[in-house]
């Protein structure tokens, strides 16, 4: 029964049932009770004996008795192996970093390649306009992070490094105590002005559709070469089993289901690709101040982003008449998307945001975190409001909801007000939520709409319900791309997946969410600092407020999304050792 009230206790839709009163001793007495009781004892005993499935239940396979099979030993010397070669070659190649002035300056060795490369192709190519600014910036930047060093010690005393220490609240890592911050992980956090920056002004084409796997590569060899240097170990997390399973899933309906490679070969990457800056961010998180700063340095960009979604609806952009019911939606003028070129995505990039900013600011303790943590929180719910998606409306409301009851309920009756107020205060608000309960909007979404698109996506899926018509093949981007002419977009992620990969495709994806959203929630109940608990939990409820948004458009088909959603989720399934004392050093793995 302990078990059971514990499941319920965390349970989101079945909690109220410990409301219930009932006399202990009727319940005790309940055959049902009893049976049930069995039941689940025996299901516990059989994951927590299963080397691949103990992630399914607390405490699985931690105890020490359960044996983890051929395979998982297999596996286990092998990753021991792994790690101990990279701590061999980290040992050997630590003396030769450190007698070197470049080795030993990472930052002034990326400066001078980047100098060199810009200024050769300044020296080779007659560059101009924006192309010949941009690489110019980069010639000065890759010469500033040769010359540029600034020491602990300034950052301590300096009137900035003394603003940016009390902004962030969190005292500085000493040398030795927990390995330093990561800072390429600031690129990941602004990858939608990374993005945009590149496909508006890079003097370099090739770099607008690769850059984002470039940068990948790129940080996941600065892991393994910190993981040799520091003697750290390679966080897998309680995702690993799960992600190696669906890894499994997908590259065996590849196989069987792949009538013409490139498309599906575009459609497994989808799937796959973007999962792994899970893993990434799990092993790139070592405190609390570089977490409060990732979470930061994201809400300074999607405040930039939203400003300028703001200033398009002051402006009155124009847009595209297919983005509305142009016959009955005559009030609508405009939708913004900012930079991200779809109001739907920047809806859904928003539903991420909100959140994040509402709780950094209803739990700072300075008056001037709380009015600038408001600030950004208003410019984002107004730009959330101008891109008319209702989607991401509805999907911001359940984010707000959960955060309501999780952090503060105060929230709720702020929900509440807000809703009294919208008919009033915002009625193209209204109009909007109110049309889809009309006849008309039922006939216009029947006819062209949502509706329409998923019953014919239902229908295809019964034509091969199992395994999918294949990857690529059907209601997305990338079927788009490969067959215009028989390809629409399913506007659901969930069934769009259903119809490419079939129950069993779509059971593994939703498989992989679920144990990736238990292991954040599982994560943030072991945080014991209660503003890092509190930053953690708007950035679940934004994480589940992107999964909500997926039942209505295609979001994880968009990378910037696919690649923000895993991040997020692996700093926060990183958020105990990161919180707690140093568990990543070699010795404490040598010990367990």
């Amino acid at each position: 029964m302990t078990l059971l009230h514990r499941w319920l206790a965390g349970s989101f839709f079945l909690g109220w049932l410990l409301k219930i009163r009932l006399q202990p001793a009727l319940v005790e007495s309940s055959l049902i009770i009893k049976i049930l009781k069995w039941i689940a004892d025996r299901v516990r005993d059989l994951l927590r004996g299963s080397w691949f499935l103990s992630w399914l239940v607390r405490g699985g396979c931690q105890s020490g008795t359960a044996e983890p099979g051929l395979i998982g030993t297999i596996f286990v010397r092998w990753w021991d192996r792994l790690l101990r070669f990279l701590w061999f070659l980290g040992d050997r190649a630590r003396p030769l970093i450190d007698g070197s002035v470049l080795l030993s300056r990472p930052e002034a060795a990326v400066g001078l390649v980047l100098a060199l490369a810009v200024g050769a192709d300044l020296a080779v190519n007659q560059s101009r306009g924006s192309a010949l600014a941009v690489k110019v910036c980069l010639l000065l930047l890759g010469l500033l992070l040769v010359v540029w060093r600034p020491t602990r010690e300034w950052r301590r005393v300096s009137l900035v490094g003394k603003f940016l220490a009390w902004w962030n609240g969190y005292r500085e890592t000493a040398p030795g105590e927990r390995p330093g911050m990561e800072y390429s992980l600031f690129l990941v956090v602004a990858y939608c002005l990374v993005d945009y920056v590149l496909r508006t002004y890079s003097p370099y084409p090739l770099l607008v559709g690769v850059w984002d796997e470039l940068l990948f590569i790129l940080i996941a060899g600065i892991l393994l070469v910190r993981v040799g240097l520091q003697n750290l170990t390679l966080r897998g997390t309680g995702l690993l089993l799960p992600f190696l399973f669906y890894l499994v899933v997908y590259v065996f309906l590849f196989i069987i289901k792949s009538p013409e490679t490139a498309p599906a070969v575009e459609g497994l990457r989808v799937y796959l690709q973007y999962t792994l800056w899970f893993f990434v961010a799990a092993n790139l998180l070592f405190n609390r101040a570089q977490f409060k700063w990732l979470c930061d340095v994201f809400l300074l960009v999607v405040f930039m982003v939203a400003l300028y979604g703001v200033y398009q609806y002051y402006v009155g952009v124009e847009i595209p008449k297919s983005w509305y019911d142009s016959k009955v939606e005559t009030s609508i003028t405009t939708r913004v998307f900012s930079i991200i070129g779809s109001p739907n995505v920047l809806g859904s990039l928003l539903v991420l945001a909100i959140p994040v900013s509402l709780s950094s600011m209803l739990t700072s303790r300075s008056s001037l975190k709380q009015v600038v943590y408001g600030g950004v929180f208003l410019t984002m719910l107004a730009c959330l409001v101008f891109t008319l998606s209702r989607g991401a409306w509805l999907s911001l409301g359940v984010t707000v909801i959960l955060l309501g009851l999780w952090l503060d309920r105060r929230i709720l009756w702020g929900l509440l007000i807000v809703a009294v107020l919208t008919p009033v205060a915002v009625p193209s608000v209204y109009d909007r939520l109110a049309y889809m309960t009309t006849p008309e909007y039922m006939a216009s979404s029947e006819r062209g709409g949502r509706i329409g698109r998923w019953t014919k996506t239902l229908a295809t899926w019964q034509s091969a319900p199992a395994t999918g018509v294949g990857l690529g093949r059907f209601g997305g981007a990338v079927a788009a791309r490969y067959y215009p002419n028989d390809s629409f977009y399913t506007d659901n992620f969930y069934l769009k997946t259903g119809v490419e990969a079939g129950w069993l495709g779509l059971g593994a994806l939703l498989l992989l969410l679920v144990a990736g959203i238990r292991l954040a929630r599982s994560s943030l109940d072991q945080v014991d600092d209660p503003h890092t608990l509190a930053l953690g939990l708007g950035v679940f409820a934004g994480l589940l407020g992107i999964l909500a948004h997926n039942a209505v458009e295609n979001i994880f088909e968009v990378p910037m999304m696919a690649t923000y959603f895993w991040f997020f989720l692996g700093l926060l399934a990183a958020l105990p050792q990161a919180t707690g004392k140093a568990g990543t050093l070699r010795e404490h793995y040598e010990e367990a």
